[in-house]
């Protein structure tokens, strides 16, 4: 398990469970379609993927949530395709930070959904 930080703790005060497997987005303006989640986080929670995850944003109400596609590249990195849509529906501007929610299921760590909390600043 990873060591806690003084800014993890700050950020886990976000989340709707604090033990979940959590991490900040970095938005790049370049490759706003496409969201990587860190080999790290992975590696430190022991997380594994299937083909497709949804994707929860504050708007889920109003809009609903996000089917979307996994690719796992060979080094185990994982990149979610099509994650700008979660941008342009909440129109999410570079200064603001995202925190992402790994939330899964049962022993083998398979995660399911992927839930936004967005800090605006």
């Amino acid at each position: 398990m990873k060591q806690k930080t003084t800014s993890d703790e700050d950020q886990r005060r976000y989340l709707d469970d604090s033990s979940n497997a959590f991490f900040p987005v970095t938005l790049n303006p370049k490759k706003r379609s496409q969201l990587r989640i860190p080999s790290k986080v992975i590696k430190d929670y022991g997380l594994n993927f299937t083909e497709s995850i949804t994707l929860v944003d504050p708007l889920v109400k109003k809009i609903g949530s996000l089917e979307r596609k996994i690719k796992i590249q060979m080094n185990g990195s994982v990149f979610i395709k099509g994650y700008g849509a979660i941008l342009r529906r909440n129109n999410i501007k570079l200064k603001d930070k995202m925190i992402c929610e790994l939330k899964k299921t049962g022993n083998n760590n398979l995660v399911h959904t992927i839930k936004f909390h967005i800090i605006t600043r």
